[in-house]
């Protein structure tokens, strides 16, 4: 199984933290840019995984458009909540210190250049599945999940820059999940991707 979802609403993308979260437009920034501690944030709708199934693996693919230094210190997490509300709704200074996130986490600790870079989101993803409020059942709708890339850098000038939704073309952040259902090994392992997308 594989399928993409969306739609997703521009104002949900990439929120990116100065302080507070705000829209930044085509492009956003994770780490330390012109002196300023930056994080993105972002959410999908629509992750259909079955409560109860065993993440194999998950990434958050981003597009890389430009770099700063030699490295990064950027840490994934998920939103830990059984289904992520709208970003753009909960008012400008979140999402940030407000969001409980997942204890586990996904580390980007090298500057991986330009490009898609497939950021690991195994860890934070089985722990929203774990959650005992996760539930999904086919065709009665799925949860929405949010995820933060959070810079752990104090100083220095080592950055991505992340293509986000408002930018033309099909280089949004996607989620993609592979996992196996309940049950044991004699039920097939599941993939499932889910891209953001422009609101038509």
């Amino acid at each position: 199984m594989a399928g993409t979802f969306g739609p997703q609403d521009v104002a949900e993308d990439g929120r990116t933290q100065v302080g507070s979260w705000v829209a930044t437009g085509a492009v956003g920034y994770a780490g330390v840019f012109a002196g300023n501690d930056y994080n993105i944030g972002g959410r999908v709708t629509g992750v259909g995984v079955p409560d109860g199934a065993t993440i194999t693996s998950a990434t958050v693919t981003v597009q890389v458009t430009a770099t700063g230094g030699t490295s990064v210190d950027v840490r994934c997490y998920a939103e830990d909540t059984d289904d992520a509300a709208a970003i753009a709704a909960r008012g400008p200074t979140q999402p940030g210190p407000a969001w409980t996130l997942t204890t586990a986490f996904e580390t980007v600790a090298v500057n991986p250049g330009t490009g898609a870079l497939a950021i690991p989101f195994t860890g934070p993803m089985q722990e929203l599945i774990d959650r005992t409020g996760w539930t999904w059942t086919a065709g009665t709708g799925s949860p929405d999940v949010a995820f933060a890339l959070l810079n752990q850098q104090a100083s220095g000038t080592d950055y991505l820059q992340i293509e986000l939704l408002e930018a033309t073309g099909t280089n949004q952040m996607t989620l993609t999940v592979n996992y196996t259902v309940a049950g044991g090994s004699a039920v097939p392992a599941a993939s499932h991707s889910y891209r953001q997308r422009r609101a038509s």
